[in-house]
């Protein structure tokens, strides 16, 4: 089983949990909270991001809604669940990773109701294998932010700013772009259906031809190897001979194998030169 399947190990960190879970109550910030580090994510397809943690007393909990974890020890704002996470786990298939390029940087997050929170980048969720996940229009990628007391879960089009201290992200766009959603998928060898290799695919510098092209020559094809390799090459049909590889045939006269070539299946062989 891959380790990235259901349970994904995150970069642990510190948090608090609202004991409204220990209770089957709901959460509120109101309710009394209890320290935990919070190590493991939990990704079920149409369910909300789930977590575990470990308390003080070395109780482990597991799969914990978002909405139960702060990340200050009291106040915070009562968010909605899906201010918090805008959209649920894609699939059973999930990776956590640590963006180098952003790791530790403030960003700024645009919830449903256009507010913003300032936040700090934490690590970052992806799925496959299921649901929209690989399909270009309706993949998302969820930043996990720790902003305002609790944690985020946001795609990419929702951290309207990443923030860095050099001069790179120095513009400010006014107002909001009329971008578009990416919708198109390639595919390199479906595009390059038209080229087929224009010999044995055995030899390691073979070569392409368009397929509605005239034919390759054997000694078109044969020239084209010796150019790219700089040493004399030989039609496939023809016997190997010293001479064909540039040897001298005294200086190998000796030799107790020589190499011809299967005309029906192109394979070089080995035979014993007849009994002197």
């Amino acid at each position: 089983m891959s380790s990235n399947y259901l349970n994904i190990n995150i970069p642990f960190f510190w948090g608090f949990l609202d004991t409204g879970f220990l209770y089957d109550k709901d959460p509120s910030s109101s309710n009394e909270r209890i320290p935990m580090e919070f190590f493991l994510y939990t990704s079920i397809p149409n369910r909300c991001g789930l977590f575990t943690g470990m308390s003080e007393w070395g109780t482990q909990h597991a799969r914990i809604p978002i909405h139960y974890i702060h990340t200050e020890p009291n106040g915070g704002k009562d968010y909605p669940l899906d201010f918090l996470q805008l959209w649920d786990s894609f699939s059973y298939n999930c990776a956590a990773t640590v963006i180098e390029y952003v790791k530790n940087r403030s960003c700024k997050v645009m919830l449903k109701d256009k507010t913003t929170v300032d936040g700090t980048y934490m690590f970052t969720l992806d799925w496959c294998n299921g649901g929209y996940s690989e399909i270009a229009a309706g993949h998302k990628t969820g930043h996990v932010i720790n902003a305002d007391g609790r944690v985020f879960i946001q795609p990419n089009n929702r951290i309207v700013r990443w923030n860095d201290g050099g001069a790179f992200t120095s513009k400010t766009l006014k107002g909001r772009p009329d971008w578009k959603v990416f919708s198109q998928e390639f595919s390199c060898e479906a595009s390059g259906g038209r080229w087929v290799a224009d010999s044995n695919e055995e030899l390691y510098w073979y070569g392409f031809q368009d397929r509605n092209a005239p034919q390759t020559s054997p000694e078109l094809s044969a020239g084209f190897y010796a150019d790219s390799l700089s040493a004399p090459m030989i039609n496939r049909n023809q016997v190997w001979s010293p001479k064909h590889a540039g040897l001298d045939e005294a200086a190998t006269a000796s030799s107790s194998v020589t190499q011809i070539v299967d005309e029906a299946t192109g394979r070089t062989v080995d035979t014993k030169p007849p009994t002197q």
